[in-house]
């Protein structure tokens, strides 16, 4: 070690605005403790609320690592499938109906938390993914990220988000949704 700070080629020394690859560059979230209820089909949907968060990036060609953790209950859990989308665009897993006309690929699924059977009072369905999106990025130009859901019921399942789906008022919790932007 020479003692010389910032001359090392691993850390692009001299390069301003340069981030050395697999940095950190920054941290976004979106933590709500609103409660909504929707219906999901084999379309993908919002929540209600919706949990989504734009990021703009500090670099070009860089990859977001996204955390979602959600907490709510669905009529039928193990028919609910979750989603990432970028912009409007499924990550990390398609729908092609052709390959699998009977399946969906997801990234998530809601599981019970009580394994006693059907309480719509006071027991949460809960759900935690994270994957890593490497389609790259423009500087200073937003992506949003957003959680979705799709049944593979075609009359769709009853969801419903920081909230059991009974008492509204009985039992409650949040979701949240944590965006990395990583230097390529």
């Amino acid at each position: 070690m020479s003692g010389i700070i910032g001359v090392s080629p691993d850390m692009r020394s001299g390069v301003i605005g340069a981030f050395p690859a697999g940095m950190v560059i920054q941290v976004v979230s979106f933590l709500t403790n609103l409660r909504g209820n929707f219906t999901a089909d084999k379309n993908d949907v919002s929540s209600s609320p919706a949990i989504a968060k734009a990021i703009t990036p500090k670099a070009s060609g860089s990859s977001f690592y996204i955390k979602i953790r959600w907490l709510g209950e669905c009529t039928a859990f193990e028919s609910v499938h979750a989603h990432l989308h970028r912009d409007g665009s499924r990550v990390n897993a398609t729908n092609d109906q052709a390959l699998t006309p009977d399946h969906d690929f997801m990234l998530g699924q809601p599981f019970q938390a009580w394994n006693g059977g059907s309480d719509f009072d006071s027991t949460h369905d809960v759900m935690n993914f994270s994957t890593l999106d490497e389609t790259g990025s423009t500087a200073g130009t937003a992506t949003t990220f957003e959680l979705k859901f799709s049944s593979n019921n075609t009359a769709g399942r009853s969801i419903y988000t920081n909230r059991c789906a009974g008492n509204v008022d009985y039992s409650s919790g949040n979701s949240e949704i944590i965006i990395k932007e990583i230097a390529g």
